[in-house]
């Protein structure tokens, strides 16, 4: 029998955090993680991470994986990279992803995948295959363009990924060219599947009101915990704007702000807001041609299709 592997998704302030507690300690089970930016060190309320504890006596491969215990349950994949030093990719986070699994399965636990980031969800449950590594020298180049050339450069390089590609993440598009200048060949072509795991998706379902009023509420929350100064003080310890504007919606607007390019603060809230709108849209979007997803409203709901996938 493949290893199991429970995946909790849903859109942003959905709840995914509290419900992968909750249901990882009624099965004994361990959480990675699958947040493209909970990966960083330092993006801690915009990243929505959770509050935890890295025990000091953390083995190497703890340290390595990014373990830690948050409400006492063993977290990983969690501050895991160096914001102002490297870049890390779907294809690492899978890597990383199906080497913790490894080592919750030989401890006799249940793994859950939590988390929104979809193409991170994709690459552990599909087992996408990734392109290698380009060199530095292609991605500085690239970095210093515009997003509107860079858009030009890939529709005339590799259409079929222009066409297939999230033309809105800047990050994609020049990965997408990196692969394509590096090699020769489309990225697309790289990323083959080989499923490793017998896997319950189970989807967070809340109507589409409720859901961007607890965004709302949550953008606020964050700003009166200080998420203005967060941003801040990871531009005062050398991060560029520029990769900070790259990581999207909270850090994208308050940096934005905060640079001079957004003039007043409400304006640059108001328009991070609907720019989480926006990206819950697309995350649906992307879930509802997935038709393994199974949607449940509530605890219980997910208890059931845990336990009946279980036996």
């Amino acid at each position: 029998m493949c290893q199991p592997l429970i995946v909790i998704l849903g859109p942003t302030a959905s709840g995914k955090t509290t419900l992968g507690i909750e249901l990882a300690r009624k099965f004994n089970g361990e959480i990675i993680s699958a947040d493209s930016r909970q990966v960083y060190q330092g993006l801690d309320l915009g990243s929505a991470k959770v509050e935890n504890i890295k025990p000091k006596q953390r083995t190497y491969f703890q340290r390595k994986m990014g373990y830690c215990l948050a409400q006492n349950v063993p977290h990983w994949l969690i501050d895991v990279i160096d914001l102002k030093k490297e870049i890390f990719s779907a294809g690492e986070f899978r890597k990383m992803a199906d080497k913790v699994i490894a080592d919750i399965a030989k401890r006799k636990k249940l793994p859950f995948l939590v988390g929104g980031s979809m193409l991170y969800i994709d690459a552990v449950v599909s087992g996408f295959s990734f392109a290698p590594p380009v060199s530095a020298k292609i991605r500085k180049d690239l970095a210093k363009k515009e997003t509107d050339e860079l858009k030009k450069m890939l529709f005339q390089l590799d259409p079929y990924a222009y066409k297939k590609i999230d033309l809105k993440n800047r990050r994609r598009i020049e990965r997408a060219l990196e692969v394509k200048i590096a090699t020769g060949k489309s990225i697309l072509e790289f990323q083959k599947k080989r499923k490793k795991y017998g896997t319950l998706k189970l989807g967070i379902h809340l109507p589409r009101k409720k859901l961007y009023r607890q965004i709302d509420k949550r953008v606020d929350e964050r700003m009166g915990q200080g998420m203005l100064e967060e941003v801040k003080e990871l531009l005062n310890k050398g991060v560029s704007a520029q990769k900070l504007i790259s990581l999207g919606l909270e850090y994208r607007y308050l940096t934005q702000y905060l640079i001079g390019e957004i003039p007043d603060l409400e304006e640059a809230v108001r328009a991070l807001k609907g720019a989480i709108h926006r990206f819950v849209r697309r995350q649906l979007t992307w879930w509802r041609k997935d038709k393994e997803i199974i949607w449940i409203k509530n605890k219980r709901e997910a208890v059931g299709e845990i336990r009946n996938f279980l036996s």
